[in-house]
């Protein structure tokens, strides 16, 4: 077998708190890994949500020049919001300039990779996106028939991972995790890749649901509950994998393990659109009976200058005239709407009158030269302690829960980054990492010349 030069191990939502310090000793080969090579925290994007960051990690390009700010993009001329999709990606990603240079690639599981591509030099199977495992998951039917065979029906995520009922969860992400890096190693082993990456969402389902279990901070955190002991057999698991899939690279191979953001403790979350009827940016032509999307309520475009969508953070948007269908706010109103709104949205205080750090952004604060629909404004509450609720119907600004189930994580901007490998072989801790560090870092071992507009240092030449 021949080694790959190149593999990348993806950890999705891992924190450098549970990585590199709490779980420490039950992940000795992160560790060894760590001791032998370079690592630190890595900065995500903005937002650092799942889909924005793993993109922005294997294109070299931020959320801004990709146009993409979230799991949904805006329809143009439209209100509404469609499930972001390769076709709305307009640049090559990894593998994609890998298969250009005449270099293999197999690529696991990685956000935003359905449908798959069916590049001849591209083994894929396809990310959490995908519908169901009756979908087309994998890049060809030989190599459908061929993952099926031997690791069973493809699991595309962790069902129902935001529940009170946790009982199967955890047994849901350790399966997770065992095929995906399975997988990988299968195609490592037998397609002899130069490029490899996986991209292992077992940990992300696994925090939303357990974080309060097994992090010490969490307020919520109860040393003698029945899932307290769940997260150091977890992190053992995941560590054993990342040993297991380095016993196929080389002494050469630059292994690099990263996550594309961490996660923190979930404090509660902030109703942006309760918000923003309060303060008469959002008129309703009658208030639902019940908590409901914003889709399905009876929006009074004709009297509204603002509404929010919910999730990790809230994004905002002006009614403005010219973009949208029945816009009101004209184009010389906007500085000052924007200005009320970051000054209201900044100064709401928590559901007991406390102060909240909460951090408001316009795009220019952002991005450069941002395209497509990026929000009018985006909102980090709490400094991202709080979600954002874009549900309508609930009587009140705050909620202690998170209007899509029980959830015990939000986001937080620093992953790990740990790398090992490479002709120079950069030792200890490194500052001021960015994610698309490890696009410019791969493409540098390949032998492949970034392409013109991407960003990004290699780690190799620090």
């Amino acid at each position: 077998m021949i080694p790959p030069r190149v593999i990348v191990i993806g950890l999705d939502s891992l924190p450098p708190a549970l990585a590199f310090d709490l779980f420490a000793d039950r992940m000795p080969c992160l560790t060894r890994l760590r001791d032998e090579g370079a690592w630190g925290p890595l900065r995500s994007t903005d937002p650092p949500i799942t889909i924005p960051a793993w993109v922005t990690m294997t294109s070299g390009r931020e959320p801004g020049n990709l146009g993409i700010y979230g799991f949904r993009m805006r329809c143009p001329g439209s209100y509404d919001l469609d499930l972001v999709s390769p076709d709305d990606l307009k640049y090559p990603r990894l593998w994609d300039l890998a298969a250009a240079d005449g270099l293999r690639s197999s690529v696991v599981s990685v956000p935003l990779t359905y449908p798959p591509c069916d590049t001849p030099e591209i083994d894929m199977t396809s990310c959490f996106l995908t519908p169901s495992s009756d979908s087309r998951w994998a890049s060809s039917e030989s190599l459908r028939s061929d993952l099926e065979n031997r690791f069973g029906p493809y699991i595309v995520d962790v069902e129902s991972f935001r529940t009170e009922d946790k009982t199967n969860i955890v047994s849901d992400c350790r399966d997770l995790t065992r095929q995906h890096f399975g997988i990988l190693r299968h195609l490592i082993a037998t397609r002899e890749p130069a490029f490899a990456m996986i991209v292992d969402l077992g940990p992300d389902r696994f925090h939303h649901a357990f974080l309060s279990a097994i992090m010490p901070s969490h307020p919520r955190h109860d040393p003698a509950g029945p899932f307290a002991k769940t997260g150091g057999d977890y992190y053992e698991l995941l560590d054993s994998e990342i040993a297991s899939t380095l016993d196929l690279a080389g002494p050469d191979t630059v292994v690099m393990v990263v996550s594309d953001h961490g996660v923190r403790p979930l404090l509660g979350a902030v109703c942006v659109n309760e918000l923003l009827l309060r303060e008469g940016y959002l008129v309703l032509k009658e208030m639902p009976d019940e908590p409901t999307p914003l889709s399905g309520c009876s929006v009074d475009w004709a009297r509204t200058r603002a509404w929010g969508e919910g999730g990790y953070h809230a994004r905002v948007f002006l009614n403005v005239v010219g973009r949208e269908p029945e816009g009101i706010v004209s184009s010389q109103q906007v500085p000052k709407e924007l200005l009320e709104l970051t000054s209201i949205f900044r100064d709401l205080k928590g559901p007991n009158g406390e102060p909240m750090d909460n951090r408001v952004f316009t795009p220019s604060q952002l991005y450069n030269n941002p395209t497509g629909y990026p929000p009018d404004l985006t909102v980090y509450w709490d400094s991202l302690s709080r979600r954002s609720v874009g549900t309508v119907g609930h009587g009140a600004i705050h909620t202690a829960v998170n209007d899509t189930g029980p959830d015990d994580a939000n986001h937080d901007p620093d992953g790990i980054f740990v790398m090992r490998g490479g002709k120079n072989k950069p030792r200890g801790r490194l500052e001021g990492l960015q994610i698309t560090d490890v696009f410019a870092t791969a493409l540098d071992a390949l032998g492949i010349d970034p392409p013109e507009g991407t960003v990004g240092r290699s780690v190799l030449r620090f």
